[in-house]
């Protein structure tokens, strides 16, 4: 039974890692994004390349707290219905 789980654990992992950082640096181009057409007008004190590095880093932060917490939900939410097909097809 532990093996089982251990397979399965180890079957998800990959999806989780590529779920974190498709979050990860989706939340790192808005950051980029928001920061190079913002930035600006807000901050005058730094050039255009300063704010998408500061974007970038800020965003990819920011996106990193909540990616984990999200691609475990995803995956989860994604076994479910791998596993409703699986049932449904054995009925």
């Amino acid at each position: 039974m532990i093996l089982q789980g251990l397979r399965i654990a180890i079957r998800w992992f990959p999806t989780f890692l590529l779920f974190a950082l498709a979050i990860t640096a989706v939340g790192a181009v808005i950051g980029l994004v928001a920061y190079s057409l913002a930035g600006p007008a807000l901050d005058g004190g730094r050039s255009l390349g300063q704010l998408a590095i500061k974007g970038l880093q800020d965003g990819a932060f920011l996106a990193g707290i909540w990616a984990p917490g999200t691609a475990f939900v995803l995956c989860f939410v994604r076994a479910h219905s791998v596993r409703v097909k699986r049932e449904r097809g054995q009925s």
